[in-house]
């Protein structure tokens, strides 16, 4: 978030900004985080939250679309009780396949690539906000 390590961005607006995960647990696992600091889910506000989510759903589409995930899961801990390791607010997005399909095999290049390029020609235009 604060640029002191590289990262693949793949989403990146006022509110939020979405890149891989370091530690992937499927190929094109991103983590969405948003730009306004908050420790947890409690303590974030609304339209933050709506936010994230909004970028959860266009990460996810985008997914599904370019990288043939067949399904996806959404993971928000909170709290150290809850497996918290970072205390700033992040979503995790990560794109799932069924037992018989074959997760693509692209680098973190790659991935980042295809995803911003479906995220590219499937964001919606609106108001201020610059496509990611």
């Amino acid at each position: 978030m604060e640029g002191r390590k590289p990262a693949f961005v793949i989403y990146d607006t006022r509110a939020v900004v979405a890149f891989l995960d370091a530690q992937p647990t499927a190929p094109g696992h991103a983590l969405i985080v948003p730009r306004r600091r908050a420790p947890g889910l409690l303590q974030v506000d609304a339209d933050t939250w709506r936010e994230v989510f909004e970028a959860a759903r266009l990460i996810a589409r985008a997914q599904s679309e370019a990288l043939g995930a067949e399904g996806v899961r959404l993971l928000q801990s909170n709290g150290r009780a809850a497996g918290q390791s970072v205390f700033h607010l992040h979503l995790h997005v990560v794109p799932s396949w069924g037992p018989s399909a074959v997760p693509p095999t692209y680098t973190p290049a790659e991935v980042a690539t295809v995803l911003r390029n479906a995220l590219r020609a499937s964001f919606p235009t609106a108001g201020d906000e610059t496509p990611p």
